[in-house]
């Protein structure tokens, strides 16, 4: 289906899951890890039990009622009945299964075609699409993972850091009043004005550096 976008193979490097020195039963640990990762435990997590907290359409779909997805909206509720909790910890399932359903509720199409406005509802049935990415070409895989893990692994001391900050603190402030303004060519000339004092080219150096790292080690 069209909604899903190829994605790197390549480890992020965000973040990970470790294992102790002082476990005691280290293949125990991570056949654990394994368990979570199987469809059928994985489905029990996310969707919980069919027919109570899920139900399969004629098509093989997995839908919820409005009551069901009000349970999984409820934070308490869910800590008390989903195993999401835990498996947002450990590695997880994304994507698809593979009967063609989602991992998550919040990526299957359908639903998440729910709880869009009726606006937006009847403007995605126009095109027989279910979300603003489906607009887009199947994007390619780059051949190397999300650039953003860069940021996420990069060192305090990086000069380049404090250029990321500037660009996202100036995008925090200005940009929702540019999109506000009544003269709106006049406050993103301003707004332009601005991120040209930045030195982003030196940023966009440094990305570029760490994706052909990237690409050589994936």
């Amino acid at each position: 289906m069209p909604y899903n976008r190829y994605k790197s193979d390549g480890i992020i490097g965000g973040n990970g899951m470790g294992i102790s020195i002082k476990c005691k039963d280290v293949e125990r640990a991570l056949q654990f890890m394994d368990t979570l990762l199987d469809e059928e435990v994985h489905r029990l997590m996310y969707w919980g039990i069919e027919g109570e907290d899920y139900y399969v359409d004629a098509n093989g779909r997995y839908r919820r009622t409005q009551e069901q997805r009000d349970k999984f909206a409820d934070p308490q509720w869910r800590l008390a009945n989903s195993g999401a909790v835990l498996g947002d910890q450990f590695p997880k399932l994304e994507g698809r299964y593979s009967n063609g359903n989602a991992c998550s509720a919040g990526n299957q199409p359908e639903e998440k075609l729910e709880g869009l406005s009726d606006y937006d509802r009847e403007f995605y049935s126009h095109y027989g699409f279910y979300s603003k990415s489906d607009f887009l070409p199947m994007g390619k895989d780059p051949g190397y993972p999300e650039v953003w893990s860069i940021f996420s692994t990069m060192e305090e001391d990086n000069p380049v850091k404090a250029i990321f900050d500037q660009i996202t603190d100036l995008q925090n402030r200005h940009l929702p009043n540019v999109i506000m303004a009544e003269d709106f060519e006049a406050a993103w000339e301003e707004y332009v004005k601005k991120y040209e004092q930045i030195d982003y080219h030196f940023l966009e150096k440094e990305i570029e550096r760490e994706i052909r790292e990237r690409k050589v080690i994936y």
